[in-house]
Parts: structure tokens; sequence; C-alpha cells
């Protein structure tokens, strides 16, 4: 099953997402440049080589724009209509619940959501990361994407107009529901390092 969703290319630089051949990782790429600093007193840790790009020293924090708006499904299913979609669940996934809950939740209607999550190679060689990861979108948001970049390496490192900077994961969402009660079932577990190593 297929999450259909829609981009809007915002600039005449902007390129729209690649799908990475080997998973359904959206790529996604730089646009433009919005500098904020770490701290108010920091001095001037970036430049501008050329209009195209940009050096980020390290430490510094940079909002990267896209050039791009998404449109996800408010709602999904099987049958695929400009909107609305409906999701199947398999039998299967409620073999030790209740026959009441296996047939009142054989249909669930879905959300999407966007990940934005940072780059493993990019991570890995320059310290590159997106700061706030994973950055979720929403489908009420339909602003422009833009990509907190942090340089969390000791190099600075140049993002130029075009270049690879983060990969987007469109996934469902289910609703939840919150229900205040007096008691929960206590397991046992609970605080930092109760699993093991």
């Amino acid at each position: 099953m297929t999450i259909p969703f829609r981009i809007k290319l915002l600039t005449s630089t902007a390129k729209p997402p690649h799908r990475n051949c080997e998973s359904d990782l959206w790529d996604l790429y730089a646009d433009d440049f919005s500098v904020h600093y770490l701290k108010d007193n920091l001095p001037n840790l970036w430049d501008r080589p050329c209009l195209n790009s940009i050096r980020l020293h390290p430490q510094y924090i940079i909002l990267v724009k896209t050039g791009i708006s998404l449109e996800l499904p408010i709602q999904y299913s099987s049958e695929i209509s400009r909107r609305k979609f409906q999701f199947t669940v398999k039998q299967w996934l409620y073999n030790n619940t209740p026959d009441i809950f296996c047939s009142g939740f054989s249909n669930l209607e879905a959300y999407a959501v966007a990940d934005i999550r940072p780059r493993s190679g990019l991570a890995l060689k320059h310290g590159i990361t997106v700061l706030n990861s994973p950055g979720t979108i929403d489908n009420s948001y339909c602003k422009e994407i833009g990509v907190i970049i942090h340089n969390t390496g000791h190099e600075p490192y140049t993002i130029t107009k075009g270049d690879k900077i983060a990969q987007m994961l469109i996934r469902p969402l289910y609703p939840s529901k919150m229900e205040i009660v007096e008691h929960i079932e206590d397991t046992g577990r609970g605080g930092y390092g109760s699993t093991g190593k």
C-alpha cells in the first residue's frame, strides 16, 4: 500500500524530493538559507562564498530551506480517492485480543505524517545532522519545508543549493484516544537502565 502525497515547487531553483531506490526515503535538497545564531554573543560563524552556497562552521545552526511545500492526505485507505483513503488492518495483528476488538477495528482510518531525518553519510563523515530529528510534519502544515541543520563536527562544512541535506519518510499515524484512570498496570520496570546494558 502506498501513501499518496503532493509536492509544490515554490521557487524556480527548487528540486522535488527524489526517492531512494532502495527504500521509501525521499531525499530533500537545499534551496536557500536562513541563518540563526547558537547564542546571541557568538561571532559571525558562517560565510557565503557565493550566493548559491553557505559555509557552516562547527557548532553552528542554520535553517536550510527546501523550496517545496507538502500536501499529505488527511485520511487514507485502500480505496484511493483524492483526499480520503481507508486502511485495512490484517486480522493476525489481533490474535491475542478479544473478538470484539478484532471485529470492531478491522478497518482503521490512518493519517499521514512526514518525518525529516539526517543523512547517515553526512553525519558520519562531517558531523552534519538534523537538530530536531526526527522533525515531524503533520497534514495541517502546508508552508515551505525547512530543515534545521547543525554542524556537530570540528571542521566547516559548505552547503550548496541542490545538495542533498536530509531524508523524508512518509508514514501512517493512527488516531489515539486518552483516558484518565486511577491505576495502570505495574510491569515492574521503570527508571533509566531498567532494561539492562
